[in-house]
């Protein structure tokens, strides 16, 4: 957890300074895994994401965006070790389209941990000003 926070410091810091559209997009990337595997913060993920969503998850559930913040910050689930790797990003117009993996330990509401390695793949938008997420589809690795 120290680790996760120490990147998103760093991350963010470093973002100060004037970003390429491309930095700006993975900021967007971070703060949204942030919002749903720590802080579990729906204020956050309301600013994130565009008005129609389909959220993805590698079970093969598909979310809008009310189904995804409710579930995202009402699951008993807590993620820890969670590291993102393997970024990329490419622009068609104004949508930004990202791939990562996602790797974390997963413990459920009994205390079960369980390794969690996907592929991510997003759909971001701009939208007045700020990108926005659209479409998201996780594949379990």
């Amino acid at each position: 957890m120290k680790n996760l926070f120490a990147f998103i410091f760093l991350f963010t810091t470093t973002l100060a300074s004037a970003q390429t559209n491309a930095e700006k997009v993975m900021q967007r990337v971070q703060e949204l895994n942030n919002a749903v595997f720590v802080a579990k913060d729906s204020i956050a993920l309301e600013g994130l994401m565009a008005e129609e969503v389909s959220y993805g998850h590698s079970s093969g559930k598909i979310e809008n965006r009310q189904e995804m913040i409710h579930g995202a910050i009402s699951t008993k689930v807590s993620f820890v070790n969670l590291v993102m790797d393997s970024p990329t990003v490419y622009f068609q117009n104004k949508t930004a389209i990202v791939r990562h993996q996602l790797k974390a330990t997963s413990i459920d509401g009994t205390g079960k941990e369980s390794p969690l390695h996907i592929g991510i793949l997003q759909v971001w938008i701009r939208q007045k000003g700020k990108w926005k997420l659209t479409a998201r589809q996780a594949v379990k690795l």
